[in-house]
């Protein structure tokens, strides 16, 4: 049966029935024992994003962006207080020095880890990656607004970056998930929502966060009250007995929770894209036969 295909994807239907055949050969003979049905789903999922986009997938990978933005940024509004209630600094030019090797001690995990995570998105696939970084945003979040000293804040942001590989992985499925005419678009989706979490996170946690009255900034703490008015209900939460015990644990939740909400819609809302790059090469020698 001829079938319709949209012109943007510039896709016959003879192409993708050859692209079908390629698959189920390549399960014959993968070395890797993957079933027939595997490839089958991976070429038609291969087939359709050759003519467009799948629009499931990329909200899904955006908010997953969003939430690996929440997780680097979410600290930034309330850590010169933390380190003053630490105990850490008692001068706000104090805190401030101090407060660099916390919001540093992330990246640099980051930075440590990152060839170690690109290494294990190509062995063993993009998903696996994403599913632990979310969980490194989700524990990460309450762990750090658990911290009771200094060394334990540090040692949780330093493991929270060490175990985040989304950023690469990220842009590799945006790219995979999309065919040629829409990738720049899928790009400048990775950077909006990238963006968008960076300014969200640190003006939620201001927002919710429980400033001592005894830290020396006294400013900021009249600007996250005046903010905390807009929504009455979050005024009373953060003023609430523990909250107020625990100043910094609010914010933290919220992050916590973000990053479980990205680990469900990884887990549930997105492929795995790695195979697909197997096909991409024989897809493309196909085409240009016809």
């Amino acid at each position: 049966n001829k079938t319709n295909y949209s012109n943007e994807g510039n896709v016959k239907a003879t192409s993708v029935c050859k692209t079908l055949i390629v698959a189920w050969k390549k399960s014959k003979h993968s070395c890797l024992g993957e079933s027939a049905e595997y490839y089958y789903e991976t070429a038609v999922h291969f087939s359709l994003s050759k003519m467009g986009y799948d629009k499931t997938s990329l909200a899904a990978l955006s908010l997953v962006i969003f939430v690996n933005a929440y997780g680097v940024t979410f600290i930034f509004s309330f850590i010169g207080f933390m380190i003053v209630d630490l105990g850490e600094a008692k001068t706000r030019n104090e805190a401030g020095y101090v407060a660099g090797y916390v919001t540093s001690a992330y990246f640099l995990g980051r930075m440590l880890s990152s060839a170690l995570w690109g290494y294990v998105a190509d062995k063993y696939g993009r998903k696996p990656v994403l599913l632990i970084s979310m969980l490194s945003v989700g524990f990460g979040g309450v762990l750090f607004g658990a911290s009771t000293t200094f060394t334990m804040a540090l040692t949780v942001r330093f493991l929270s970056g060490f175990f985040n590989g989304a950023s690469a992985v990220t842009k590799a499925m945006a790219h995979e998930l999309t065919s040629g005419e829409h990738k720049a678009a899928a790009m400048s989706l990775v950077t909006g929502t990238w963006s968008l979490g960076l300014i969200l996170a640190p003006a939620i946690s201001g927002w919710t966060a429980s400033i001592p009255s005894n830290t020396p900034n006294t400013t900021a703490e009249a600007t996250s009250s005046s903010l905390r008015k807009v929504v009455p209900e979050i005024t009373l939460l953060s003023k609430s007995e523990y909250f107020e015990q625990n100043p910094y644990m609010l914010p933290s939740i919220i992050a916590s929770a973000f990053g479980m909400l990205g680990f469900v819609l990884a887990c549930f809302f997105l492929p795995e894209t790695l195979h697909q790059t197997d096909l991409h090469g024989e897809y493309r020698a196909i085409d240009s036969e016809n």
